[in-house]
């Protein structure tokens, strides 16, 4: 078991007798395509397995995605990092940043909830999200 798909160093590794269950993200990595295939590994990616309730191993990822995004923004408004110098949620006296968040699903609502709990704005273009209640 891994949790990262495997880099060039270690296709070498791989075989017909193995099993691979991991993220792969097959689609952006056409050389690790290539290795799989030719030495025939038996692989299970993390992101397709399903069960009744959706993607039981890709959402958690996906919230951590989002709330790391919210941060990330975050960091590049400030003046150290090239930024304008705002804080997300402002600061008495000054207007908190709107946050336009692109994209509904799981990572897109997890950024939304992260900006909106340091007390940014928060909404995608057109949907009229403005508060903690319009996304829960």
């Amino acid at each position: 078991m891994k949790v990262k798909e495997p880099i060039a160093s270690e296709y070498q590794f791989l075989r017909e007798d193995l099993t691979l269950f991991t993220y792969l993200h097959l689609a952006a990595d056409r050389p690790l395509t290539e290795a799989l295939l030719g030495a025939d590994t038996r692989s299970i990616a993390y992101e397709t397995v399903q069960d009744a309730t959706g993607l039981p191993l890709l959402t958690p990822m996906s919230e951590i995605a989002g709330r790391l995004a919210a941060h990330a923004a975050a960091t590049y408004l400030t003046a150290p990092e090239g930024g304008p110098g705002l804080l997300l949620g402002g600061s008495p006296g000054v207007t908190p940043a709107r946050v336009v968040v692109i994209g509904g699903g799981v990572v897109g609502t997890q950024a939304a909830l992260l900006a909106l709990g340091i007390q940014a704005t928060s909404g995608s273009p057109g949907s009229g999200m403005t508060s903690p209640s319009a996304i829960a």
